[in-house]
């Protein structure tokens, strides 16, 4: 019974920190092409919202991981910068959603029980990825409830715009 609780608290951890580490996989390909583009330190990637649990010069860290932003200092861009800084989180949710079916269907698999028993959380945090992915590079505007990012122009929203504009 014991091992049983022990088990399903681990799989609650292990699913927070999937979603935490996917929101800052997708926001560290934000970060990745502003550091490309500008080569500046002074950026910053907020996980989740609700209560801090770890605020640093680059990081804040909240309670519940189910959305994120990068915040960069206004700044003038080229079209390329431009691009490289709104492509990256896609393209970096893009290599963790094939790095995730790569694991689940590799032949290492399965000699790890590991990923059996946790075998929903990996579709949850799997299937969370693709719709990141998809909300991500769809031209849209938030909804106002959306945590963080309500309101906010989506990803491929930035994009469409970049590539439509003459000038930036």
């Amino acid at each position: 019974m014991i091992m049983n609780v022990l088990m399903e608290i681990l799989g609650i951890i292990f699913l927070w920190l999937g979603l935490a580490l996917s929101i800052l996989i997708h926001e560290a390909g934000h970060m990745t092409g502003y550091k490309r583009a500008k080569g500046k330190e002074d950026w910053i990637i907020q996980i989740g919202f609700g209560k801090t649990l770890i605020k640093t010069k680059h990081f804040d860290i909240r309670a519940v991981p189910f959305s994120g932003v990068f915040n960069a200092p206004e700044d003038t861009y080229t079209k390329a910068q431009a691009l490289m800084c709104a492509a990256g989180g896609p393209v970096f949710n893009l290599m963790v959603i094939l790095a995730l079916f790569a694991l689940r269907s590799g032949s290492f698999n399965e000699s790890l029980a590991f990923f059996d028993y946790y075998e929903p959380t990996w579709d949850f945090i799997r299937t969370y990825n693709v719709i990141m992915f998809l909300s991500a590079i769809i031209p849209m505007r938030y909804p106002a409830f959306f945590p963080i990012i309500g309101r906010m122009e989506s990803d491929g929203m930035h994009i469409m715009k970049i590539l439509r504009d003459k000038e930036i």
